[in-house]
């Protein structure tokens, strides 16, 4: 498997096989036959315990399945379509097996009350969604349902995404639409959802493991098994810690005091992450690393001054960030910009340096309410502002294409395009290559413009025809070379006996004792080591520590609004409260578990989810199940009916 993420190739063994034309295609039936093996069968009437579908032939034939895909394993390792990984990326591959054997502790407590008032508050929802629409619509995931019932009314949703949701809402549409689409946007939040995957993947010493994917996303970044933290959700609305005292408390009451009950619960779900016992978290974030390496491989000088200058100085005027979104919101230069300006700045800042526009910009921005000439010639006041960055695309694309056609490879600044066996390769500078595998030259959507590249993407496990132009590669050639520079962190701390539990995006996160004499300082030194094929990169980062992984609410800057605080005497309107479910009491954790254990089945496509996740459900009372094919249990979780 990481060969061939390594490689750009689909994960899953049928894919893979069929995209290097292997002739070991995947056992459908004997894969299915695996599955029913190792689940737990449902019990007829009378029977009590657990029991498994096994005799001696089906045995057989699982056996034999077992057998083919070792022969389709080892037909895969010898194809000469996958390069080998370099050493420094064995040693890192070697790291990542470590770091999640090892794990990320979780607070149980906290992920089943957040289970439970999550559940109540979408059972809410649904309940008052089926009186407003008198039966016709039960659930907020009803959506052909909840599309065509809008339409009726004299709409024309062709979906009910939260782009198309916010529009309809924004044309002043009837009180009855108003109500069922606040209702479907506030139901709809996944990241709610998490909890109930944290109690799924979680081991009987509270630790989640396997959650990091090597090479999972196309730079080489990794990317998120199970409960996906790589994506939990910022804490955008700075929830203090009382709020996260009332989901502790399953006082939904309180909770709504800060906003709606799911908003919030997204908000502070960082917090169903912490250290162990006698131990804390440590976690360290390189700022700005995608702008700071963009100036440094494009050769923007002036830029790398600005940042050297904050850096040294730490005055928030001359943050690029800030001074990006001071330009864009023409504000004058002594404007206060606090974190919602800030992010515009940093949007603003992508979207111009990898080659966006006006759509790129309101993908990045979508509240953005002004015309597109406005954000057009911000955009091009960025160009304007940004030369070598400018020039830099078009050599990299240019490099690239030289290289399809002629075979020979081709330097872009420290990027090397070459081109072998059908994949198209740009190595960075740390000798990593990023892989485009089945790439050609293809007509530019543009009239009169160089051709595009068209090549295979393994993006969410597919395998389909993907269009790259020069925002493509300089994205993805700057996503990985900043993924490097992580990697060499992570090494660099397992190497000096620091425990890495978890990396994010650009973030790593260790677990070190309290009484331990690391500061806080020492370790953010050890992160900020620059790679020795990076000289003249400006590194930066922010540290912090604690017991929770959720970071503080941050000081309100001077006229930016307020830490959200409950309201003495009550809180925002609360529609909800005659829909909730349990008036009185809310139900024991067992049944809770049972309620969630069979939506969470549910929901799962058995084609796509790990074995090893599926047998880590409840299946009966008093009993703890694991499947009977594994050494051990690597994550059990006491059963309910």
């Amino acid at each position: 498997m990481a060969l061939a993420l390594v490689n750009a190739y689909p994960p899953e063994l049928a894919r893979l096989t069929e995209a290097l034309e292997i002739a070991y295609p995947k056992d459908r039936e004997g894969m299915l036959l695996m599955r029913q093996m190792s689940r737990p069968r449902k019990n007829r009437r009378g029977e009590k315990g657990i029991h498994w579908v096994f005799d001696a032939e089906k045995l057989a034939r699982l056996v034999q399945y077992c057998a083919r895909d070792v022969e389709a394993c080892r037909a895969v390792w010898n194809s000469p379509k996958l390069r080998p990984l370099i050493p420094a990326e064995r040693q890192l591959q070697v790291i990542d097996a470590a770091i999640n054997q090892r794990g990320i502790h979780f607070n149980r407590a906290f992920a089943e009350a957040a289970c439970d008032l999550a559940a109540r508050e979408r059972t809410a929802l649904n309940n008052k969604l089926e009186e407003l629409t008198e039966g016709h619509i039960t659930t907020v995931d009803q959506v052909v349902r909840l599309r065509d019932y809008i339409n009726a009314h004299g709409h024309q949703m062709t979906s009910v995404g939260r782009r198309s949701i916010a529009a309809v809402l924004a044309s002043d549409p009837d009180e009855a639409t108003r109500q069922l689409l606040e209702l479907r946007r506030q139901g709809a939040r996944a990241s709610t959802r998490k909890f109930l995957r944290f109690l799924a993947w979680a081991n009987r010493d509270d630790r989640l493991r396997g959650t990091m994917r090597f090479h999972g996303g196309a730079p080489g970044r990794w990317s998120g098994r199970g409960p996906q933290l790589q994506n939990l959700k910022r804490n955008d609305l700075n929830m203090p810690a009382t709020a996260v005292a009332a989901v502790l408390a399953r006082d939904r009451k309180a909770l709504a005091q800060y906003g709606p009950p799911l908003e919030v619960l997204a908000s502070v779900s960082k917090a169903a992450l912490d250290a162990a016992f006698g131990h804390q978290l440590m976690a360290a974030d390189l700022s700005s690393i995608e702008s700071r390496v963009l100036a440094w491989v494009a050769g923007e000088t002036w830029k790398l001054e600005l940042y050297r200058e904050f850096d040294r100085c730490q005055d928030p005027q001359i943050e690029p960030y800030r001074v990006t979104a001071r330009k864009m919101l023409r504000l004058p230069d002594d404007a206060v910009i606090g974190k919602t300006e800030r992010q515009i700045g940093k949007a603003g800042d992508l979207a111009g340096g990898f080659g966006g526009s006006v759509g790129a910009w309101r993908r990045l921005v979508p509240e953005d309410e002004r015309p597109d000439n406005e954000i057009f010639n911000d955009i091009h006041a960025w160009r304007t502002a940004h030369p070598k960055t400018v020039t830099f695309w078009h050599e990299l694309m240019r490099a690239a294409r030289v290289a399809i056609r002629t075979g020979v490879p081709q330097t872009a600044r420290a990027i090397t395009a070459s081109f072998a066996d059908g994949t198209l390769y740009l190595t960075l500078p740390s000798g990593r290559g990023i892989a485009y595998p089945e790439v050609c030259l293809i007509p530019s959507k543009f009239e009169d413009a160089p051709p595009d590249i068209r090549f295979k993407d393994n993006s969410r496990g597919q395998w389909v025809d993907r269009r790259a132009w020069s925002g493509t590669l300089v994205e993805n050639a700057v996503q990985g070379i900043a993924r490097d520079v992580l990697a060499e962190a992570i090494v660099r701390l397992e190497t000096a006996g620091i425990p890495v539990v978890l990396s994010v995006h650009d973030e790593v996160v260790a677990e070190v004792p309290v009484d331990s004499p690391l500061t806080e300082a020492e370790f953010l030194a050890l992160v900020l080591v620059p790679p020795a094929w990076a000289d003249g990169l400006p590194l930066a980062g922010k540290v912090r520590s604690g017991a929770s992984y959720l970071p503080p609410p941050e000081p309100p800057a001077a006229g930016n609004g307020k830490t959200p605080k409950p309201l003495e005497k009550e809180g925002p309107e609360d529609d909800l409260a005659d829909w909730l479910p349990w008036p009185k009491e809310p139900p024991t954790t067992p049944q809770l578990e049972a309620e969630d254990a069979a939506s969470y089945i549910a929901e799962l496509d058995p084609a796509e989810v790990p074995l090893w996740e599926l047998v880590s459900l409840p299946v009966d009372a008093g009993h703890k199940a694991s499947c009977p094919f594994q050494l051990r249990s690597s994550a059990v979780v006491p059963a309910v009916r």
